[in-house]
This record gives C-alpha cells, structure tokens and sequence, in this order.
C-alpha cells in the first residue's frame, strides 16, 4: 500500500492493477515478467515520480501543520517532566507547570531559582522538539531512497528461454 503511495501513477505493463505491487516486481524481479505477459518496454520499471521526490512533496503540503504539533507536542512533554524533576512533583508544581503553559510571562512572578529551572526546562525541551522531528524526517527521507533502489534486471537469456520453450 505504501509502495502505491509513492510510486505516484506508475503501471504494471499487464495492467491488471492501478500500481506495482512489491510483490509483482519480485515475481518479475525472478522470472522477468509481470502476471506472466512480458514487458513492452524495456524501460519497464517505475516511471512516476522517484519515491522520494514523491515523499517531499507529501510532507512539504502536509507537514507543516503536523511538524508543528508534533513540535508542540514534545515541547510540553519534555518542559513538563524537566520542570517535575527540578522541583519535585508536588500541586504547587503542577501549578507553576500549568500558568507557564497558559503563559510564559507568568514566570517572571516567580522566585529566580524557580524561574531558572522553569525557563531551563522549556530550553531543553524546544532544543529537543527541533532535533526529534528531524531526526525522524531524515530517517524518512533514508527509507524512502532505501525503497528508490531498483531491483536486478533480468538476464535476457533467461527471458527468451522462457518465452521459447
């Protein structure tokens, strides 16, 4: 299902299915055909897009909102359990936890070695939501080319011994 993601509007020559299945391309990957009908081109392979360029393309328009909130996400995450470990987990905790979420400017009310953890906490964590996604972005990006790579072609031998028995 991923691969047909990706693949973006490539066709199996015998047309039996809208994409190539990984498992069609190694059905012909071992035999040098699709379904049993030979290929009519030679150039036979994915001609849609590269997988990558594709996978851009797809975080580039959906990513920017999900980037963000994932990027939200980690920050409040790691903020809070920085801020837990520092000043202990007791209800004046949980309260100075949720004002600085509402509204960092309620720090400055606070005593300078609260403060100091407080902002420390929510340093650490926007260092931390910055790395994370995109770490996981290049591990993507690395899949994806990892999917790019084109399977052995055939030997012609092979082909014409089959299709003449």
């Amino acid at each position: 299902m991923l691969h047909c993601w990706l693949a973006l509007g490539s066709a199996p020559a015998c047309g039996r299915a809208a994409f190539c299945t990984p498992l069609c391309r190694a059905r012909r990957n071992a035999v040098g055909k699709y379904h049993g009908v030979r290929p009519s081109a030679p150039t036979d392979q994915t001609t849609g897009w590269p997988q990558t360029l594709a996978l851009y393309y797809l975080v580039e328009t959906f990513g920017a909102d999900l980037g963000m909130a994932l990027m939200s996400t980690i920050t409040r995450s790691v903020a809070k359990a920085g801020i837990r470990a520092r000043l202990q987990n007791s209800p004046a905790t949980e309260k100075i936890i949720m004002d600085a979420m509402r509204d960092l400017n309620t720090v400055g009310l606070l005593d300078q070695e609260t403060r100091a953890a407080v902002l420390a906490a929510f340093e650490h964590a926007m260092h931390s939501s910055f790395v994370l996604p995109c770490v996981m972005a290049a591990m993507v990006i690395v899949l994806a080319a990892a999917m790019n790579i084109w399977p052995r072609k055939p030997d012609p031998e092979e082909v014409a011994s089959e299709d003449h028995p």
